[in-house]
């Protein structure tokens, strides 16, 4: 099984990550979920992400 890592870092800490499983962005902060709606709201950079699995 292979799975798709992609993780944003702002002053050393993670804030949102891509779930390859579902498929969605996850928010791992409050501004990461805020972050992780507005990117999971854009069904072209989604499916940027889905399809580089």
């Amino acid at each position: 099984r292979v799975r798709y890592a992609a993780r944003e870092f702002y002053n050393r800490e993670q804030y949102v990550h891509f779930d390859s499983d579902e498929g969605l962005f996850v928010g791992d902060t409050p501004h990461g979920e805020k972050v992780a709606k507005y990117w999971n709201g854009k069904p072209e950079y989604l499916e940027q992400h889905r399809t580089s699995v």
